[in-house]
């Protein structure tokens, strides 16, 4: 009987070992994927400049093989149609920190086309654009900087405020519709060196800093199924040993 009465626990302890196990083997093939990702990033990131891909190859563009590499563009700012991204600068930059704005600016090409450009950080008591004026010229200007794809939407993204132009998610394509722009690139420029003028936004604080903890987590799960098997093991022989109660008398 006793056999019998560990045929369910150890169908379910079977099934959940697959599981756990084959969990942590994705977490461990995720932590190889994730390492080469970071080294051809930064291999990209110290590469030299290459001119911003051209109008007519945006529809057909690879977007993660112009992840983080860097470019340059000519163009001018449209500074009458920024758009302002909430951002916490946890560490002090240029002399500023704390919450305030990612000022993202449409930049038009001298060849044609229209790119959103992440000017870089001000603090909430600098988001309007009168009070930082030293920083937006309306010459040509040469930049350059590091090609980020569209941030997702998440489910604690907080919704944006159109009629107080704060947005939380760095889409090119939904800030090109919020600001009433045409077609805009796929993807956005973190401009790195400061604009023609200086004064702010401080350009160069988003940080390219990709999390690899899938070795912990691939860990997690393989000692969440010993431990399993071991509960399991201390059920499974209390069940065979066989019944310790005294005789009756008569």
């Amino acid at each position: 009987m006793s056999g019998r009465r560990l045929v369910l626990p150890a169908v379910a302890t079977g099934i959940s070992l697959v599981l756990l196990i084959g969990l942590g083997a994705w977490q461990w093939r995720r932590m190889a994927e994730k390492t080469a990702l970071i080294a051809t990033i930064q291999q990209r990131i110290g590469t030299a400049p290459v001119a911003f891909p051209a109008r007519a190859e945006w529809p057909r563009l690879d977007l993660a093989n112009w992840a983080y590499r860097p470019v340059a563009l000519s163009g001018r700012f449209d500074h009458a149609r920024e758009a302002h991204v909430f951002f916490s600068l946890s560490k002090p930059v240029g002399g500023v920190s704390g919450p305030g704005y990612l000022i993202v600016t449409p930049f038009h090409l001298a060849e044609g086309g229209t790119v959103l450009v992440n000017r870089g950080f001000v603090p909430e008591a600098r988001k309007a654009p009168a009070t930082r004026t030293a920083g937006q010229g309306d010459s040509t200007e040469t930049l350059t900087g590091l090609v980020r794809l569209p941030e997702q939407r998440s489910m604690f993204s907080a919704a944006e405020d159109r009629t107080k132009n704060i947005h939380f998610v760095r889409d090119p394509l939904a800030l090109a519709a919020a600001l009433g722009l045409g077609e805009v690139a796929p993807v956005m420029v973190d401009l790195r060196t400061p604009a023609p003028g200086g004064g702010l936004p401080v350009p160069g604080v988003t940080q390219v800093d990709i999390p690899n903890n899938h070795r912990q987590y691939a860990f997690t799960w393989w000692s969440l199924a010993a431990v399993l098997a071991v509960i399991f093991a201390v059920f499974a022989r209390g069940m065979r040993q066989p019944s310790s109660a005294p005789d009756r008398q008569v």
